[in-house]
């Protein structure tokens, strides 16, 4: 329904069908008056061709140098609704017990435990449609994946995806965050875990980086060894071949 970030669950009309208020999984009521305008029934298809492509970006207010688009793109509005309900099947699945059996696309994914269902569900969005999806998730999933960070960050693979979601959840939702009084010890933990990992990264980089480096040298080096040699062969060379030609007398 429109006008709500995720599904839409309750639906109540007024007497006389003049109003209808709508509360959706986004925890927002929405209240709807009738009008005199024509309805027109279309496809999905018809919907999304609403949508912009992500050609013309806007720097986005409280924000400074962060550009997006200036209406939803098709994309980050399909990767958005993926992590609601990723988080909403996570919820669930957690609160109805460990013997209980996984979400059925949970299971799709390949997923055992809520925090890989979150991974995974993140890995599949684009790199690109990231960040906007991430601005259109309602603040309460967004406290959701806060929660799953620190157990994802412990794991140590995918830490710069992880470490670049944390750090643009906090940078959107940083006041609300910080006065939720239960989720100050997983922001902690968040911080502590995500500057290990990235001194980790940053160790294996710079390690790389050294070994490529000598190893251009040692190429370097072999190759103008070889090149020497080839000098001082041709040059050996050329006296032999001198010497080979006829000698031509006059008498």
């Amino acid at each position: 329904m429109m006008g709500h970030a995720s599904g839409c669950s309750v639906l109540a009309v007024g007497p006389g069908g003049l109003y209808a208020v709508s509360c959706g999984a986004d925890g927002a009521l929405r209240l709807f008056a009738r009008s005199d305008e024509p309805l027109v029934l279309g496809d999905q298809d018809d919907a999304d061709e609403g949508l912009a492509t992500g050609e013309q970006h806007a720097p986005v207010p409280g924000l400074p140098g962060l550009n997006m688009p200036t209406k939803k793109t098709i994309g980050a509005e399909k990767a958005a609704d993926a992590l609601a309900e990723c988080v909403s099947l996570c919820a669930a699945h957690a609160a109805a017990g460990r013997g209980a059996p996984p979400p059925a696309l949970m299971v799709a994914y390949g997923c055992d435990t809520p925090e890989d269902f979150l991974l995974e569900t993140v890995r599949r969005i684009r790199s690109s449609e990231l960040e906007e999806a991430l601005l259109l998730l309602p603040f309460g999933a967004a406290c959701e994946v806060v929660r799953r960070l620190p157990a994802l960050l412990e794991r140590g693979a995918h830490a710069e995806l992880l470490c670049r979601l944390a750090l643009f959840l906090l940078r959107v939702h940083r006041a609300p965050l910080a006065h939720a009084r239960d989720l100050r010890k997983h922001l902690i933990q968040i911080q502590a875990k995500a500057t290990l990992r990235l001194a980790e990264l940053r160790d294996m980089v710079g390690f790389n980086v050294h070994a490529l480096q000598w190893l251009q040298r040692d190429a370097e080096a072999a190759h103008g060894e070889q090149l020497f040699r080839e000098a001082a062969r041709a040059r050996r060379v050329r006296p032999r071949r001198a010497l080979k030609r006829p000698i031509v007398t006059v008498t």
